[in-house]
């Protein structure tokens, strides 16, 4: 059952680069059907045939394309996402979003660069660009630059939900922060939102990176 509840979480948590931004049900509605095969062949890691469908079309939005880059990174295609990206005509939020995941797995550096770039073009992250920064910047390990996007989005005056929390936390247990999880569950509580079993799971993994038998009890 805690596993069931866990990846339900990782579901709904954005812990994977698709998973903020549900482009199924956006763009031309002529086009939907394309998009659901980009999709379902993304997820059979069939990335060949999903960018074969995308250049069979005339004129894909960029909701087709998305959905291309998101393919390309289920089979970690990383140079083929980049090439779809960057020939984008119009880029909005959720592209920014799966790509930054998606570079963030083997550089945040460049994840960050994208930051900037969506802010050149006058765009504004939203909180699933926030929390695949957090994300990224706790693969690599990097606690100091996953708390500062997290205090990014707090000073964006967005709100703060249980996906963000997760994925910090997620972030103390990749680099054993205890005290930083102890404060993050604080705040949770103090804003009225009573952290969950898979917050209390993220803690326990932290006490065990820190070697915290006690607190981890």
């Amino acid at each position: 059952e805690l596993w069931a509840e866990k990846r339900h979480n990782r579901d709904q948590l954005g812990m994977r680069y698709q998973s903020d931004w549900n482009t199924t049900r956006r763009g031309r509605p002529e086009l939907r059907h394309l998009h659901d095969e980009i999709k379902n062949l993304g997820r059979e890691r069939r990335w060949q045939e999903a960018l074969a469908v995308l250049d069979g079309i005339d004129e894909p939005d960029v909701w087709l394309r998305i959905a291309a880059v998101s393919a390309c990174g289920k089979s970690l295609q990383f140079d083929a996402a980049r090439q779809i990206f960057q020939e984008m005509p119009e880029k909005n939020v959720p592209a920014y979003g799966v790509m930054m995941s998606l570079v963030g797995m083997r550089n945040p550096l460049e994840a960050q660069a994208l930051l900037q770039d969506m802010r050149s073009q006058q765009l504004e992250p939203d909180s699933g660009i926030y929390n695949a920064l957090i994300e990224t910047h706790g693969r690599a390990q990097n606690m100091a630059g996953a708390m500062h996007a997290f205090n990014e989005l707090v000073a964006s005056g967005q709100r703060i939900n249980r996906a963000t929390y997760q994925i910090t936390l997620s972030a103390c247990a990749r680099t054993g922060d205890l005290q930083q999880a102890k404060a993050l569950l604080a705040r949770m509580e103090a804003e009225g939102m009573p952290p969950d079993a898979g917050h209390f799971t993220t803690l326990v993994t932290s006490c065990a990176r820190t070697k915290a038998e006690g607190e981890a009890r």
